[in-house]
């Protein structure tokens, strides 16, 4: 392979799968170690005790959750504890030494070649979101900073939000466009065009009661027709989600499906030969709103805490009083609270705001 920035010579063979954004594989042959740079879907992980691996921290196993997600998959990769390396065959090796001083040798100037989610610019990002605040609360601060970075952010929303007040004299309808015009303003306040915003149309708390085929024949259009690089929805494996919210759970179960149809053509194969939409695999997913021990993915939004903050507020029919007699604007005392309640609820790590993901690439992880 000659001078291959890439390549190093190792006499044993072995081959490492990571959730890592970019390095998708690390594979050593047996005269060479390689670093693929490209994508793959296969993330299965065996315990790191098979390999005896447990004494290296950062370069174990140990702390993944469902699906071959490592927990410690964290912002910012500036040392090996947070690469999220897990070996699942090895050929002929038996000591986690030599592991240990080979996964070293690995070029320190790979590790900045990651491209992390809220670095990404001129990329198509699609978010999924069952009511129109649930973005914004969710993945708010994110969708800010792509949005900076001059990416094109399409958002879907499955529910019009017309049930939730507590007003005897609020209507349905009324409070549908309510909703919606809120959500433009918070969208808008973090950087996404009005016109990118797009409306299923779908009942508050009736999701899940929609012909099912028809849904995921819908989102799964809406996929096939942007064709986005990253996708953000709801998690549809946190527990939460899963029992207590029904639009919550129908939206991310429904995203997954989408997804899942979205790369095979014989899935609403009439896409195709009716409307020329070419099946599509989505390379990179986020999903909000995770258990805590699932996170893996955390974005720093000091940056554009505030501007989050700004924009939730926008959605004043979503707070007390609002909610409870309608009024279109917020007393001073009443916006100053709220917004010290962000503050507040926002998750830290590390002394820093930050929103948290569970990370996949593949329907495989859900």
């Amino acid at each position: 392979m000659g001078n291959h920035p890439n390549v190093l010579v190792i006499p044993f063979s072995f081959e490492l799968y990571t959730n890592h954004p970019t390095i998708k594989k690390v594979r050593f042959t047996d005269k060479t170690f390689v670093i693929n740079l490209g994508m793959t879907q296969r993330t299965s992980l065996h315990s790191s005790q098979e390999l005896g691996l447990s004494t290296f921290g950062g370069v174990t196993s140990a702390g993944r959750t469902r699906g071959g997600v490592d927990s410690r998959f964290a912002l910012p990769y500036q040392a090996w504890s947070n690469l999220p390396f897990s070996a699942t065959r090895t050929v002929s090796m038996k000591s986690d030494l030599i592991l240990m001083a080979v996964l070293f040798m690995v070029p320190a100037q790979l590790l900045s070649q990651a491209q992390r989610l809220e670095q990404m610019q001129s990329k198509t990002i699609l978010v999924f979101t069952p009511h129109p605040d649930d973005d914004v609360f969710g993945a708010g601060g994110t969708i800010a900073l792509l949005n900076r970075n001059h990416n094109r952010v399409y958002v879907v929303v499955y529910t019009n939000d017309d049930k939730g007040s507590y007003d005897p004299e609020m209507s349905s309808q009324r409070l549908a466009g309510i909703r919606k015009s809120e959500e433009e303003a918070s969208e808008g306040l973090l950087g996404t065009a009005k016109e990118n915003i797009s409306w299923m149309g779908y009942d508050d708390g009736m999701l899940e009661y929609a012909p099912q085929p028809k849904l995921t024949e819908e989102a799964t259009a809406i996929i096939r027709r942007i064709r986005p690089d990253v996708l953000l929805t709801v998690d549809p494996g946190e527990w939460f989600e899963r029992w207590h919210k029904t639009d919550h759970r129908m939206a991310a179960f429904n995203t997954i499906d989408a997804v899942r149809a979205a790369e095979f053509w014989l899935y609403f194969p009439n896409q195709k030969l009716q409307q020329e939409l070419q099946p599509y695999k989505i390379p990179e997913m986020y999903f909000f709103y995770p258990a805590p021990q699932e996170a893996n993915y955390y974005v720093n939004i000091d940056s554009v805490a505030e501007l989050k903050f700004e924009a939730a507020a926008k959605q004043v029919s979503q707070f007390e009083p609002a909610v409870n007699k309608y009024r279109a604007d917020w007393e001073p005392a009443d916006l100053e609270k709220a917004k010290k309640e962000m503050r507040q609820e926002q998750p830290k790590k590390d002394g820093h705001y930050v929103e948290a993901f569970r990370y996949a690439t593949g329907f495989n992880q859900f």
